[in-house]
């Protein structure tokens, strides 16, 4: 209720769940603007494993552009939803390819993964993990555009060390993609 007073010309779509101490969610805030004032947000129903880390608007077609769809995703981090974030690849990758083949997808949240060595901004960390190579090749199968040139860091930690020296870390691990509608394939 308070998000929707502070932004009154939006179209507000939220999920989210709590399990113990651990919270997830993903809000879409869009702006009624983009599809009009009126226009209708279809918001697409999203698996039950899914739900609290997945939203998903479908934007109809104007006279000028085609279908967008707008996907929010959060990708917990810790190593035990490792099936959680399988699945989450697994839906949005249905979605591109079954459910909106012919539409123009942005997809942008947390995915708690970096798509480039340099997305660490510590040289000893800047191997890339197993996870980020998941997600580099899921980027590249559904031939995702990153968005923007330059891309600030956007996770940041300071504290001391255990000697009392300070340090600060950061990485890049939220973005936003951009993919086209899909050719159609003809026969000959």
């Amino acid at each position: 209720a308070i998000m929707a007073k502070c932004l009154p010309n939006y179209t507000l779509m939220h999920t989210g769940v709590r399990e113990g101490a651990h919270r997830a969610g993903v809000t879409l805030a869009l702006h009624n603007t983009i599809g009009g004032a009126n226009a209708s947000c279809r918001i697409n129903t999203i698996p039950a494993e899914c739900s609290g880390y997945l939203v998903a608007s479908q934007l109809p077609p104007t006279k000028h552009t085609d279908s967008l769809v707008v996907i929010g995703v959060y990708m917990p981090c810790d190593e035990q939803y490792k099936q959680l974030k399988a699945n989450l690849r697994t839906h949005v990758t249905h979605m591109l390819h079954k459910e909106f083949p012919q539409s123009t997808v942005i997809i942008m949240g947390d995915f708690n993964a970096r798509l480039l060595p340099l997305d660490h901004d510590n040289e000893s960390k800047a191997k890339l993990t197993a996870d980020d190579k998941r997600h580099q090749a899921w980027v590249k199968q559904n031939n995702l555009k990153l968005l923007g040139q330059s891309r600030p860091h956007t996770w940041h930690r300071s504290g001391l060390e255990h000697d009392g020296t300070p340090f600060h870390q950061s990485s890049r691990i939220d973005d936003i993609f951009i993919r086209g509608p899909i050719p159609e394939h003809k026969e000959p």
